[in-house]
């Protein structure tokens, strides 16, 4: 299975990217606080972005069920593949609550580490079979090897308090974890889920301490396309494409209109893929 996210991550793209940061409106929001450096956050890269996306829906009110539902299923397979104390995490959704409180925060970043165990199971098992239990290039780590320090917490929470205010000027969300249908995809291309959709633009959210890449551009793009060949009206009334990363509280939008018919046809053509 090959997602947005991965197909975009090796996409070979025209030098700068097919959407370059320089197009995009750029926002830097001061809010007077502090993050510790990321290098010294005891969670991986990849958990802390899915950790502040998942919490910030919950903050928003969608159900823990709702929102760790990756998660939960990623667990089950794990136990269907002989893990078996996968299935002790199972509760730890009734466990998260909203409000931010540490236990919650923790909670919700041990249930993020079986979400590969759903979106890429290979490399779960691959990891899993060799014992290694952190793997930076599979991005595996398993919820026994969490252990959250005060300032790693603090930082989880203000990037979720930064995203909410973020929501109160540029929501409502219309919604969470979006896909598209089946016949939207390719045979490259056969899956994806974006963070959050508004009446008129397509948002995704990154933790990164690196500003803007082509990489990042060219994923929204991609949402986009597949967006208009899904046919949804959601969809259709897109205007925008934006990047919101709390942890450097900075805002990237870009209009559509602003985006040559060739780069739509060369991302449909090079890298999703649609036959004509």
């Amino acid at each position: 299975m090959s997602t947005v996210s991965r197909i975009s991550k090796h996409a070979n793209q025209p030098r700068g990217g097919y959407l370059k940061q320089s197009q995009f409106e750029t926002t830097i929001i001061d809010d007077g606080k502090q993050l510790m450096d990321m290098k010294f956050e005891t969670i991986h890269y990849f958990n802390m972005g899915m950790v502040v996306e998942y919490l910030t829906r919950l903050e928003m009110g969608v159900s823990a069920k709702d929102v760790f539902n990756i998660s939960t299923a990623g667990i089950l397979n794990a136990f269907k593949q002989g893990f078996e104390e996968a299935i002790n995490y199972m509760d730890l959704t009734s466990d998260i609550k909203k409000g931010l409180d540490d236990q919650s925060i923790i909670n919700a970043c041990k249930l993020t580490t079986f979400d590969t165990w759903c979106r890429n199971i290979y490399s779960a098992m691959r990891a899993a079979s060799t014992y290694s239990l952190y793997s930076a290039k599979q991005e595996i780590i398993y919820p026994n090897e969490i252990a959250l320090d005060t300032n790693t917490i603090e930082n989880i929470r203000t990037m979720v308090q930064r995203s909410i205010y973020f929501w109160k000027k540029h929501g409502p969300v219309i919604e969470t974890g979006f896909t598209f249908k089946k016949e939207a995809f390719t045979n490259t291309v056969t899956d994806g889920e974006g963070d959050f959709l508004t009446k008129d633009t397509i948002w995704d959210f990154k933790v990164s301490k690196n500003k803007l890449n082509s990489q990042q551009t060219l994923q929204l793009l991609m949402y986009w396309i597949i967006g208009q060949h899904d046919g949804s009206p959601k969809y259709k009334n897109i205007k925008k494409l934006g990047i919101f990363n709390p942890r450097l509280n900075i805002i990237y939008t870009l209009n559509v209109s602003q985006i040559p018919d060739e780069i739509i046809e060369a991302v449909e053509k090079d890298v999703i893929c649609y036959e004509k």
